[in-house]
Formats: C-alpha cells, sequence, structure tokens
C-alpha cells in the first residue's frame, strides 16, 4: 500500500510532497533507523536520500528524482523500497532493538548516510531495473545476513561516516563490502584504537554512557542474554563494575581517569546494583554472608549468575581491597578489554 495513496503521476501530490511525506512515514515506522534528536530534520531529507539512491542517482543530481521516479510505476517502487528498508531492519534488529537496560533507550548511532547506503545496496542487489527480483538475490542476501550487522558497528566504531557521507554511499553501490566478513585482525586494530582513546578519558564524576559503548555492548549481550529476559520485568542497568565512587579520589589526585571506558561497563540486575551502592557486588555478598543473611553456597550460586552479565571473577577485582591506584585501575582495564574482545570475537564468530 502506498504511504500516499495515488498512482504515478500523483494527481494532487507533488513529488517533492510525496518525498516529504515518506521520509515522515519512515520516522514513524521504524523508529530505531531514523527516529534521533533530529527528528524534523531527518523529516526533511530521509525520504528523498532513500529514493535518490534507490534510483541510483548521484546525490548532487537530486533534481532529476522527478523524470527519474516518472519512469515507473510509483506503488510498485514504493513496494521494493519499503522491502529493502525492511529487510535492513531485520538484519540489524537483533543488536540495535536490544532493550538490554531497564529503560528502552534507542540510541541511533549511525548517521543518515550510512543507514541510507545499506538500504541502497540491498535494493540494487535485491531488484533490477524493472524491478523484478534478482535471480542471484538468495546468495547476496546470505552474504548481507552474515556481513552487513558487522560493517554496521564496525563503521560506527571507527567513525567512518562522519561528516556528510553522500559520495561513500553513492560508492557502495558498486562496492562488494557490505557482503565481505571483516577479518579478526582488523577488528583487533580498531578497537585497540577505540581502546585506546578510552584511556584518555579524564573524568572525576559519574558520566552518561555514551551511544558507541551502549551498541557494542549490545553486541556483547544480545547472544547471551534470553528472550524471557528481554520482555520480562527484569531490569537492568549499564553499570561500572569498579563503582563510580570508589574512583572519584583517584580520579580527583590523577586530573580525572577513564571511568566510563568501555571495559568498566557491564549489565546488573537493577535491583542488585541499587542494594550494593559503592561495593563490588562481590564484597555485598561478603557481607550479606557476614550478616548471616546468606549462606555462602547461596552467595556463590547468585555471584555465578551474576557473572554471565559482568564477565568477571572474583579474583580480577582482587587488588581493590588494596587500595585503587590510576596504574592497577588501567591493568585492569586492559585485562578486561582483551576479555571482552575474545568474548565478542567468540560469540559472534569471528574468525
Amino acid at each position: 500500500m502506498m504511504v500516499i495513496q495515488e498512482h504515478s503521476t500523483l494527481h494532487n501530490f507533488s513529488y517533492f510532497e510525496y518525498l516529504f511525506g515518506l521520509g515522515k512515514f519512515l520516522c514513524q515506522k521504524y523508529e530505531y533507523l531514523f527516529k534521533d534528536s533530529s527528528k524534523i530534520e531527518q523529516e526533511d531529507s530521509i525520504g528523498f536520500n532513500i529514493v535518490n539512491i534507490c534510483l541510483e542517482l548521484p546525490f548532487n543530481e537530486m533534481e532529476k528524482i522527478p523524470s527519474e521516479l516518472g519512469k515507473y510505476n510509483l506503488t510498485v517502487f514504493e513496494d521494493a523500497v519499503l522491502d529493502s528498508i525492511d529487510i535492513t531492519y531485520n538484519l540489524l534488529k537483533g543488536f540495535i532493538s536490544l532493550k538490554m537496560n531497564k529503560i528502552k533507550r534507542i540510541s541511533i548511532n549511525h548517521s543518515e548516510f550510512q543507514i541510507v547506503s545499506i538500504i541502497g545496496k540491498i535494493f540494487h542487489s535485491k531488484y533490477n531495473k524493472d524491478l523484478t527480483i534478482k535471480t542471484t538475490w538468495p546468495a547476496k542476501y546470505e552474504s548481507f545476513k552474515l556481513n552487513i550487522p558487522y560493517h554496521y558497528l564496525y563503521d560506527i566504531i571507527r567513525e567512518h561516516w562522519k561528516g556528510s557521507g553522500d559520495s561513500k554511499a553513492f560508492l557502495l553501490l558498486s562496492s562488494n563490502r557490505y557482503e565481505s566478513p571483516i577479518p579478526k585482525t582488523t577488528w583487533q586494530n580498531v578497537f585497540e584504537e577505540w581502546f585506546n582513546n578510552e584511556l584518555e578519558k579524564r573524568e572525576k564524576v559519574r558520566v552518561n554512557v555514551n551511544d558507541k559503548a551502549i551498541l557494542f555492548l549490545k553486541y556483547l549481550y544480545t547472544h547471551s542474554l534470553s528472550a524471557y529476559e528481554e520482555i520480562s520485568d527484569k531490569q537492568f542497568d549499564i553499570e561500572h563494575i569498579i563503582p563510580v565512587d570508589r574512583l572519584k579520589e583517584v580520579a580527583n589526585t590523577n586530573n580525572g581517569l577513564p571511568i566510563s571506558a568501555f571495559s568498566n561497563l557491564c549489565l546488573l540486575e537493577t535491583k542488585l546494583n541499587r542494594e550494593k551502592g559503592s561495593d563490588t557486588f562481590y564484597e555485598h555478598f561478603d557481607k550479606l554472608v557476614e550478616k548471616e543473611e546468606f549462606t555462602k553456597e547461596q552467595a556463590e550460586n547468585e555471584i555465578e549468575i551474576i557473572e554471565k552479565y559482568t564477565h568477571t571473577k572474583r579474583v580480577e577485582l582482587e587488588f581493590i581491597s588494596n587500595g585503587i591506584t590510576k596504574e592497577n585501575f588501567d591493568i585492569f582495564l586492559r585485562t578486561r578489554f582483551d576479555k571482552i574482545l575474545d568474548i565478542f570475537f567468540t560469540e559472534n564468530d569471528i574468525q
């Protein structure tokens, strides 16, 4: 069904009005792909940019849209466009729509042209010029399913789409990059650069976790969070493994620390996170055992469940009891960075 119900002549609607209406429709229907802080501006542009790339026009030739679009039955063309957007969303939704923490936070990490480039590549890989389906599509789809979610994350971590991005999106139409796996060594290089930039942070208080870190955590947890945990009323916080309150004093004497570096982040059940305060969850359960509110065996059973989300072991946090320093905190961040990177590679079958 058409976004605006008319034939290809549009009758009472101009192409401009149609594309503007398409943008509003897309922002409402696909909130994980298009809705962000600049929603109004995106409503103005997204319909134009998607149709432009599906017509295979360079973005500096957008004035040709009416004549090129007039060559198609608009209903058939629109169905193909919406189908390509559906495919894009379905390829990414297992990662980007993961609720994970207690509040449904829709973090739009990608730029407009990054998502437009994926939609355009899918459109031209599936459809011929006459909008019939290509015989090569099933094999292409399998390649996209394996690779596009990881190119999406990889490009965001390395900030590949920073800036305008229109020429990059157009050039990708003739590239096989989205069909190719990203080698493990390439991943290691981009993660290493990101981690080193994280170590340069100089924070003295709690700050909001940035969207890039949240996206990475989604890729880390998507295989370990069950469907029940996602749809149930179980609530999680994205929290610091070494609590912020324990790092503040050291941060103040060292002109700040990378308190919110992604290797100091994990998921913790909200109830536990509130109860433990400035203790680590290991210290929290030790105190419960001392108060005889838990037996040692009960505490260890709870800890084993929690470690599924924190990806830690008790021994890795024992240094805290001797006092936190900038040096041992940096060592902790490095050790856990290496660990969660291994988990990321294993869980996502990256060779």
